[in-house]
């Protein structure tokens, strides 16, 4: 995993809700992740969860961002 995606999944775990993560100028520097860096990145994201131990503790971004992915790294029926 490169350093894109840790700083990406440390910045989706920081910003307020409002407004959605992808309206944030922030933003635009991971605006290009390739697949492989978005998959990595949702892969981060739910290792993250799992340590925290519920979502409830979890930045509404993080979670968006995860529900708006393809589905390729988590068990979507």
């Amino acid at each position: 995993m490169n350093n894109r995606v840790i700083r990406f999944c440390d910045w989706l775990q920081s910003v307020p809700p409002e407004p959605h993560f992808s309206q944030r100028p922030e933003y635009e520097f991971f605006a290009d992740l390739s697949d492989e860096e978005l998959l990595a990145a949702e892969q981060e994201l739910v290792r993250r969860i799992a340590v925290v131990g519920t979502e409830h503790h979890m930045n509404p971004a993080f979670l968006d961002f995860i529900q708006h992915l393809p589905g390729r790294a988590h068990n979507a029926p």
